[in-house]
């Protein structure tokens, strides 16, 4: 019997509008960031976040309809801080080769994770709704996680030369995603201890960013060995560039 969690999508209810919209609820997003960063969803309350951003303690429910809508929209910009799903889908579809799509695109994301926005608590507030989904959970999925996973998918299947369909290149995403995943998750402070010479330097996200691409290149060229060793005669054509090369590796 599946005993794994079911999410359901969380409805959003309507929220009002006012000519201060902009300003107030900037003001909203930026102490909720911090507060739910603090506290975390279940702990924060309303009266701390309108009291950190200096505003009437009626202005979430006049601007987001409630704490859950507020939560949900830094969820949402904290996921695009980290990747936009434009700068995604431009990379995917570029005439660039696919080895350096990869590149690009973990370059994307570890300058991200590495810079300055990891340590404002919006990646804090990510990692967190990964190990502990809130019911706002699936509607993150549904918006931001699963489009933007949609176009990882395209640059690995042109990588490993399968289709996009194949369970090879499922697993592969999850080769690409899951270091990325960890450097989420972790805590920034704790992380800078156990490995203090990462990111001490500028030049150390270069390095970063280079490792993970080989890392990655390599897990790909080899699942993709896999799954040719493993094709039956009449499977689908191989359609792409070749199969990985030792050059496209370095």
């Amino acid at each position: 019997m599946d005993n794994s969690p079911t999410f359901r999508p969380y409805r959003r209810k309507p929220r009002a509008h006012s000519a201060d919209d902009g300003s107030t609820r900037t003001l909203l997003l930026e102490a909720a960031r911090s507060v739910f960063a603090e506290y975390g969803f279940d702990r924060a309350t309303g009266r701390a976040i309108c009291d950190r951003a200096s505003v009437n303690p009626a202005a979430i429910n006049y601007h987001f309809g409630g704490m859950e809508d507020l939560y949900l929209a830094v969820l949402i910009e904290a996921h695009r801080h980290l990747v936009t799903e434009d700068s995604l889908s431009a990379l995917a579809s570029s005439r660039m080769a696919a080895p350096e799509k990869l590149r690009s695109g973990i370059e994307l994301f570890v300058r991200a994770a590495m810079g300055t926005t990891a340590s404002s608590g919006a990646f804090r507030i990510l990692g967190r709704e990964i190990v502990m989904p809130t019911p706002m959970f699936e509607t993150l999925r549904v918006r931001e996680v699963m489009p933007k996973i949609g176009h990882v998918r395209q640059i690995v299947a042109e990588l490993m030369s399968l289709p996009e369909s194949h369970p090879a290149v499922t697993r592969g995403i999850v080769t690409t995603v899951a270091p990325c995943v960890m450097m989420l998750i972790a805590d920034r402070g704790v992380f800078s201890h156990l490995f203090p010479n990462v990111a001490a330097r500028p030049t150390d996200v270069d390095f970063m960013v280079g490792h993970l691409h080989r890392f990655v290149l390599a897990g790909l060229a080899a699942s993709q060995e896999e799954a040719e060793t493993t094709r039956k005669p009449q499977g689908s054509e191989r359609r792409g560039p070749e199969r990985l090369g030792p050059s496209e590796q370095r």
